[in-house]
């Protein structure tokens, strides 16, 4: 995760930076280019990453809804299918029949029972 720095306390040569995620500090020289603080390496309190997770898992579900609209609009012009079977079984009464539906438009993937 990236740090998120902050000026804490800026002097004339030096300046102190937060990270407003980790709180963790870093100290700027302005004549040492080398000091600049690092981007990666930010660790987020447990709020923070609770936070951060439910925010993404929104967007998902978010972005879900918007693929299962644009699913729901798809005609399957390009549709693919393929047949399977368990036969040979012991009891031929337990022997099954599917078919697997797969949309190369849109992405949808389902099975249904039988042959079709």
């Amino acid at each position: 995760m990236k740090h998120r720095w902050e000026i804490v306390d800026a002097g004339e040569y030096d300046s102190i930076h937060r990270c407003v995620v980790c709180k963790k500090r870093h100290l700027v020289s302005i004549d040492n280019p080398a000091s600049m603080p690092p981007k990666e390496g930010c660790v987020p309190s447990t709020a923070e990453i609770k936070k951060e997770v439910a925010k993404l898992e929104s967007n998902i579900a978010k972005l879900q809804g918007d693929i299962a609209a644009l699913r729901a609009l798809c005609k399957h012009p390009n549709l693919k299918k393929k047949h399977g079977a368990n036969t040979g079984n012991y009891d031929p009464m337990a022997d099954c029949y599917w078919t697997d539906f797969d949309c190369p438009d849109c992405g949808k993937r389902w099975t249904e029972d039988g042959s079709k």
